[in-house]
């Protein structure tokens, strides 16, 4: 009899204990899970509130977080103001056109019509600010590739190779003026005599030198 009472007085403490340590057990689980959550919120709030590059815009919230921008480009600066986000103008320095990427309508390099070239009034040699703006551009893409380029300039029977040459050097000073090395440039001028050449241009072409 004893015996029984002592068993069913184990039985009791075994399961009073046992019930606690269940007890504890569900409290800590749950006191963990609140304590993850928390944190996660700590971390959702510092993250909304910090701001890299002190913008007033959250890094949450701004596509470019490590440089300083406006909420009307997402946090984005665009150096040029051609209303093309700098990371995503192929030039962001020099305002051009959406539909181009960024770059500025320009002077091709390989033209394939004479109306592509750089064209002048007769006797002129100067360059017009539109053509200043262009040869930024036609620098640019010079600076990008490894190889020399031919500056060309022609004059008609009614100019001289002297207006020729004028045309070439001014182009070329302009290009260095960007950045071009000089020895990068090489120079040709082209006079024609023969008034009835009509294949003969008032022009300067910027081509590859072995093009």
């Amino acid at each position: 009899m004893l015996n029984k009472i002592i068993f069913t007085f184990f039985l009791l403490y075994f399961y009073n204990s046992w019930g606690q340590n269940i007890q504890d057990l569900n409290r800590n689980s749950f006191s963990d899970r609140e304590n993850i959550r928390t944190k996660e919120k700590a971390i959702s709030n510092f993250e909304n509130l910090l701001d890299t590059d002190h913008d007033d815009i959250s890094d949450s919230e701004d596509r470019c977080p490590n440089e300083t921008g406006t909420p009307y480009f997402k946090g984005c600066p665009d150096t040029d103001g051609d209303g093309i986000l700098d990371v995503d103008d192929a030039c962001p320095t020099i305002s051009g056109l959406k539909e181009d990427d960024g770059y500025p309508k320009a002077i091709p390099l390989h033209p394939q019509k004479k109306s592509n070239g750089i064209q002048f009034s007769e006797n002129n040699y100067h360059l017009s600010s539109e053509v200043i703006e262009s040869l930024k551009y036609v620098a640019i893409l010079i600076n990008d590739i490894n190889d020399e380029f031919l500056i060309k300039g022609s004059a008609i029977c009614t100019e001289s190779k002297k207006i020729a040459k004028k045309r070439v050097r001014n182009v070329r000073t302009e290009l260095i003026k960007n950045g071009v090395k000089k020895n990068k440039l090489k120079l040709e001028a082209f006079y024609s005599s023969d008034c009835e050449n009509t294949n003969v241009e008032k022009d300067v072409i910027i081509k590859l030198l072995n093009s």
